[in-house]
């Protein structure tokens, strides 16, 4: 059996906007700050991964990866063994 950590991540993603806008309310964009949970995940080198479901034959579902340096703060939720 494997132990793994649920955990909370606040990360800032890009934000992307296709519509025309003057400059003063181009001015205003920004990145966002996000918050995402799930089963860390090892991934490549320099990300986070995050998974939304784990198999007891060890299959993964729904990975979410993360650079780590967008990442603002992480939080462990919880543990367990698969």
């Amino acid at each position: 059996m494997k132990k793994y950590k649920v955990l909370r991540v606040e990360w800032t993603d890009i934000a992307a906007y296709s519509t025309w806008r003057d400059k003063d309310e181009q001015q205003k964009c920004d990145s966002l700050l996000c918050t995402s949970c799930g089963i860390e995940t090892r991934v490549k080198k320099g990300n986070l991964g995050l998974m939304q479901s784990i198999s007891e034959t060890n299959d993964r579902s729904g990975t979410l990866v993360i650079p780590r340096g967008n990442i603002k703060k992480i939080e462990v939720l919880s543990t367990f063994r698969v």
